[in-house]
């Protein structure tokens, strides 16, 4: 697999965090809220800390913060998915949502 150009990343990037920031921002805003800003996405919940999705042009990967632990995901056969496990961004962000809030969402 070929390197992404920084323009093909940030492109990448923006359109992931778009997408999941509109899928957060349906679901009930008195557990949850999604903010954006240029390559990061804070997600906050009325108790416990957020989770934090950041961009990370040099490696060309996005880095999630959640629950006191790292992911760090990277664009391959047209999505992102965790260098570790391979789950793709989308499931693991719909776990750690569904675990944070107690029931089931719709983040895909």
């Amino acid at each position: 697999m070929s390197e992404l150009s920084e323009t093909e990343f940030r492109r990448h990037v923006r359109e992931a965090l778009d997408r999941l920031h509109d899928q957060i921002m349906e679901l009930d805003a008195d557990e949850i809220d999604a903010i954006p800003t240029e390559g990061v996405l804070t997600i906050e919940f009325p108790t416990g800390g957020p989770f934090v999705l950041t961009q990370q042009t040099p490696a060309r990967e996005l880095w999630l913060s959640a629950n006191f632990k790292a992911a760090h995901f990277r664009f391959a056969e047209g999505g992102w998915v965790e260098t570790a496990t391979g789950e793709a961004l989308t499931a693991a962000m719909k776990r750690l949502v569904e675990a944070r809030l107690g029931h089931a969402v719709s983040i895909a």
